[in-house]
């Protein structure tokens, strides 16, 4: 496995990384109207404060994650990782990853929204120690709902 800090040239193998894992929860991701910082997430990330890194294997990309900070709070945003990747501990690494580079940033507590259909990575956060703080409702044409996690640092 190689973990590396996304460059713009990874951007459409990333979007169609998004794009996979929303079609398993049959939502679908328009590029034009929501997550535009997919079109150079290194470059987003990185002017907040934060990181965005890719997971390959074998040449393939299998994962993502981001991370930006303001003032001392982090967000973690972006965490997919490939359904036939899943189960190997990468969504864990990756968030150890933002959690380690947001506490040497200076942040005190980290935060994310998740999807309420995202069970799996629900029970994650939950094992790394994060704590369900919200609820909140997107109005957008998938449906979606997301659930606020928080854990300090």
């Amino acid at each position: 496995m190689e973990y590396v800090r996304a460059e713009r040239k990874d951007s459409p193998e990333i979007i169609g990384l998004v794009r996979e894992v929303w079609k398993e929860y049959d939502c679908i991701l328009n590029i034009d109207i929501e997550e535009r910082h997919l079109l150079d997430p290194g470059e987003h990330f990185r002017g907040k404060g934060g990181d965005f890194w890719i997971v390959r294997e074998k040449g393939i990309l299998v994962a993502t994650a981001g991370l930006s900070i303001e003032e001392d709070t982090a967000e973690m945003k972006t965490l997919y990782v490939r359904k036939d990747a899943r189960g190997r501990g990468l969504g864990t690494k990756l968030t150890n990853l933002a959690l380690e580079t947001a506490k040497e940033r200076g942040a005190k507590s980290i935060e994310l929204w998740s999807d309420t259909r995202f069970v799996d990575a629900h029970r994650m956060y939950e094992r790394l120690g994060f704590v369900r703080f919200g609820e909140r409702d997107l109005f957008d044409h998938n449906n979606t709902r997301e659930y606020g996690y928080r854990r300090h640092i």
